[in-house]
């Protein structure tokens, strides 16, 4: 079970591995009907910013997440799987 593997290492996944675990978990929630993907920004200053980005399928209108700080929040051992419900909430809400 791949939730299960990433709970046991809280706080231990660098930035990518944590983006496709989230994109990974993400997609699996909603299913195959959203398109699910990571989109890595480079902004002017150097900052690096990790956007998720969710389409319903037929749909024109995608929304993205910015994954950053739920890292920083992972960082702090915060639960893998109520970063998910935040983010799949976050996105049903927009």
């Amino acid at each position: 079970m791949l939730s299960a593997n990433f709970e046991s290492k809280t706080g231990s996944m660098d930035i990518n591995e944590f983006c496709t675990h989230i994109k990974s978990r993400i997609q699996y929630r909603l299913g195959r009907k959203f398109q699910v993907v990571i989109q890595k920004l480079v902004k002017n200053n150097d900052v690096t910013l990790y956007e998720l980005i969710i389409a319903e399928q037929g749909c024109n209108n995608p929304k993205s997440v910015c994954l950053n700080c739920y890292y920083r929040k992972y960082q702090k051992n915060k639960n893998l799987n109520a970063i998910e419900a935040d983010i799949v909430d976050i996105y049903l809400n927009l």
